[in-house]
């Protein structure tokens, strides 16, 4: 498998989910697609991160 490339603009997201196995999977995936992923167990962490 090859890493997708994006035209340069590598778009950003917050993943929150209190399953970290599930975070796991897709912020692989989503970075795999070209995504930079920052990631959060809960509404109040993901707060803090903004």
């Amino acid at each position: 498998m090859t890493k997708d490339n994006n035209s340069g603009d590598q778009k950003r997201l917050m993943l929150v989910d209190d399953d970290p196995n599930l975070i796991l999977l897709v912020k692989d995936y989503l970075e795999f697609r070209g995504y930079n992923v920052i990631t959060a167990e809960n509404g109040r962490h993901a707060l803090e991160k903004l």
